[in-house]
């Protein structure tokens, strides 16, 4: 008994131990909206057709899960097949007379002066050869850590929010 009371008191008088925080783990708004500027620069970026950006910041040991050029799950275990198929999509608008208009319409960061991550909500408008796509709607999540003072990126995820809407066939005549 009386060890366990002298367990409680020590405990007691410690405080708890999420009570002992270093700089490093409190949330840092300042770090959250750097990690979202980066994302916005990437997805302008991604419009043009110029990958090198947000491969640019990817970390040593960057994993992405995405959506195919034919809506099929793709994984890239490392940032040189990451980079490979961001070249794929820009080789496919080169080739395919395409543009890309991407609209982020959520961002929910946070971040802490060493870890951050945020939870994305974009559509995204392709033109090809002059013709509308129907408007794809993606959730995406992004996973940075800081790297000798900048952030790397080190997961990428986006899958569907909504199914995309395909017109209706026209019936022949």
């Amino acid at each position: 008994m009386f060890t366990s009371s002298l367990v409680l008191v020590s405990v007691l008088l410690a405080g708890p131990a999420s009570a002992k925080k270093s700089a490093s783990n409190d949330w840092d708004p300042a770090a959250a909206s750097a990690i979202e500027a980066k994302i916005r620069a990437a997805f302008k970026d991604f419009d043009s057709g110029n990958m090198d950006t947000f491969m640019s910041w990817a970390d040593t040991t960057a994993i992405t899960w995405d959506i195919g050029m034919e809506g099929e799950p793709v994984t890239a275990s490392t940032p040189g097949e990451s980079k490979k198929m961001l070249e794929g999509y820009a080789d496919m608008m080169k080739s395919g007379d395409m543009s890309v208009k991407t609209t982020m319409t959520k961002a929910d960061c946070h971040a802490t002066s060493s870890f951050g991550f945020c939870a994305i909500d974009f559509d995204q408008m392709v033109t090809a050869k002059g013709t509308p796509m129907p408007v794809m709607k993606f959730r995406a999540t992004l996973v940075a850590r800081m790297v000798d003072g900048d952030w790397r990126w080190s997961h990428w995820h986006a899958s569907w929010r909504e199914p995309m809407a395909m017109p209706a066939e026209t019936a022949p005549m």
